[in-house]
């Protein structure tokens, strides 16, 4: 992987912060004030590192063997993975606009 692909990724974590703090943040203080205990903390996190890692794992697998399925179908992998990203973001718009439309109905 490039550098510059390495620097993209830790500057995308790093800005993402405000999103954590927005958006956990509030969660993180209301759930554990409930039992006035550290552990319900300990179980957050546990569950939220374990579901960025099996969907980063499975990320990680997909874009791997895309490149491989399409080089074996004689598909060049470029037009391949570049359909595949468009079919991605149609989908994920398609559903952000059903989220929007079922939320002001």
């Amino acid at each position: 992987m490039p550098s510059s692909d390495i620097f993209s990724m830790f500057t995308l974590g790093l800005l993402a912060v405000g999103h954590c703090i927005g958006m956990c943040g509030p969660l993180i203080i209301a759930f554990p004030g409930r039992t006035g205990q550290l552990m319900p903390h300990v179980f957050y996190h546990f569950g939220r590192i374990t579901a960025y890692s099996g969907v980063g794992a499975l990320m990680a697998g997909i874009g791997q063997s895309l490149p491989r399925i399409a080089a074996s179908l004689s598909i060049d992998p470029g037009i391949w993975l570049t359909r595949g990203n468009i079919g991605f973001i149609l989908v994920a718009g398609l559903f952000l606009v059903f989220l929007a439309s079922a939320g002001s109905v």
